[in-house]
């Protein structure tokens, strides 16, 4: 474990569209919501928890801090990682989705180790041949470029990444099976998995 205990944030301030306008965050799984299987696992790696969400602060307060969007109308995940730095204990701030099950315990050190060891300013994982640029580790001195960049047409969070140098992770020990869960047939399949095996596969 790195003697650098950045702030986390669970990214959890989306709209939830392909889920017919559900709170992500809050859709149960294994009679728990989605962001308490990724709080457990975050939190070990963070010295403070943040939480973007948009909506039900009182449900999602009970995991961290909660933090809304600075820009109005649903901006993106761009504005959560905003909120995040605004609120920033420290000098590097973890990111993670809410639906990023089975992220693993190191997942920190790893982003930490890659950004250190490129004199990067920003990291983000890469899980087989997918980017997931919203797991990320960011230094708070991208904030005041984050906010001009917010002011522009281009809100995807890899265009920023990418224009602030971040640097590509290849994780290991990610569960590939429970990650990235968008839809109806995501959630039952990660379902199944963590009704099997209790390690399941794991990516790199």
């Amino acid at each position: 474990m790195s003697a650098i205990r950045p702030t986390g944030l669970i990214l959890a301030g989306g709209r939830g569209q392909r889920l017919g306008g559900r709170d992500k965050g809050l859709v149960p799984l294994h009679d728990r919501p989605l962001i308490a299987h990724v709080a457990e696992r975050l939190s070990p790696q963070v010295a403070t928890m943040l939480i973007s969400a948009n909506r039900n602060p009182a449900d999602y307060a009970r995991f961290g801090q909660v933090v809304a969007d600075p820009v109005p109308g649903f901006a993106g995940p761009l504005a959560g990682l905003l909120a995040g730095l605004d609120h920033c204990a420290g000098d590097w701030l973890l990111v993670v989705p809410c639906d990023a099950l089975g992220l693993p315990l190191d997942l920190g050190d790893q982003l930490m180790n890659a950004a250190t060891d490129a004199r990067a300013h920003a990291a983000y994982a890469v899980i087989g041949e997918d980017a997931l640029y919203p797991c990320c580790l960011l230094h708070r001195d991208l904030r005041p470029g984050l906010e001009t960049w917010l002011h522009g047409e281009q809100r995807a969070v890899r265009h920023w990444l990418h224009a602030e140098g971040a640097v590509a992770v290849p994780v290991r020990g990610w569960r590939a099976d429970i990650f990235n869960l968008n839809t109806a047939d995501d959630l039952a399949r990660a379902a199944r998995s963590l009704s099997g095996d209790a390690s399941g596969p794991a990516q790199g």
